[in-house]
Formats: structure tokens, C-alpha cells, sequence
């Protein structure tokens, strides 16, 4: 665990985040990560923020801390399950955005 002697609350604001359905109803796992690489769903999810943080750091928004901040974790956490919710409930953000009705009553 990292501990530091003063830890300062900085909120990182970022840019609305969206996952692009396909055609197909698949889309792209956070970053191009293999989830069988990693054996827990902590790990997972920590990898996912270190990445978020690069990419982060790479547009001049630097972190103060030499730790993973429980927001950034959070954020981290919401990219897979928006991702999870994408990949197997395309067909309801499909209808959702066409207005279709009764795809979405028989779902």
C-alpha cells in the first residue's frame, strides 16, 4: 500500500466517456485489455486505472499522487461495466437510441 504524509483530494475531471456499439453488439474491452490475463477482478480494475492515469498524464492532466486514488478506481470499475452491459445488452442500447418499442418490451 502506498501511504503518503499529506494526501490531497484533487477531483480529475474528465471528458464523458462512451463505448461505441458495433454493428456486430461487441465492443472494445477499456484500453484493449485481456480480462484472462488477470486472475481478480481487483486486478483488473487497478491495471485499468494505472492506464486511464498514463493516458491522463499523456494530455497534461497530471495526478498529485503516487497512488491510485479510490475515485480513479471507481472510474476505473464504471468503464468495465459499462463495457459488460454494452456486450451483452447491445440490442437494448440499440432500441433505446432508435426509439424501438417493441424490442425493448420483449427483451
Amino acid at each position: 500500500m502506498c501511504s503518503e504524509t499529506k494526501p490531497e483530494k484533487k477531483s480529475v475531471e474528465s471528458p464523458n466517456e462512451t463505448i461505441m456499439i458495433s454493428q456486430t453488439g461487441n465492443s472494445e474491452p477499456p484500453f484493449g485489455i485481456d480480462v484472462h490475463r488477470y486472475s481478480s477482478a481487483t486486478k483488473l480494475i487497478r491495471i485499468t486505472a494505472w492506464c486511464r492515469r498514463f493516458l491522463l498524464r499523456l494530455r497534461d492532466e497530471k495526478a498529485n499522487s503516487k497512488c491510485l486514488t479510490s475515485e480513479e478506481l471507481q472510474e476505473a470499475e464504471m468503464l468495465w461495466l459499462k463495457h459488460v452491459q454494452v456486450k451483452h445488452y447491445s440490442s437494448v442500447f440499440e432500441s433505446i437510441i432508435l426509439r424501438n418499442r417493441q424490442v425493448l418490451l420483449y427483451s
